[in-house]
């Protein structure tokens, strides 16, 4: 699966974040089967997007071809990272399942 983190806090990052992201989703050595977590770090300031948002800015409701999911999170704490982590676990055992038998 990818990791992928950005700063929640940081609004003027999200288009460059956003163009990197789906220049690695679309790229052809990247594999559609493979999970995707964003980790939104940075939710302990006031000013930061929610996951939703986070999704929002980085286009990700538009991109189809990967499964993916946006973690609230806070680095400095650990909030957030160790459920991130679970839910990449699930949803790489998702997809092993639905491509039993691929190259994976």
């Amino acid at each position: 699966g990818l990791v992928y983190v950005v700063d929640s806090n940081d609004p003027t990052r999200f288009a460059e974040a956003g163009d990197e992201l789906m220049n690695i989703l679309n790229s052809p050595e990247f594999p559609p089967n493979v999970p995707v977590l964003v980790l939104a770090n940075k939710q302990d300031l006031p000013m930061s997007c929610s996951p939703g948002e986070v999704a929002d800015k980085l286009q990700l409701n538009n991109h189809r071809k990967n499964k993916w999911f946006v973690q609230a999170c806070n680095a400095v704490n650990g909030d957030g990272l160790y459920e991130g982590m679970d839910r990449m676990a699930v949803m790489l055992k998702e997809a092993k399942r639905e491509n039993a038998g691929s190259a994976f």
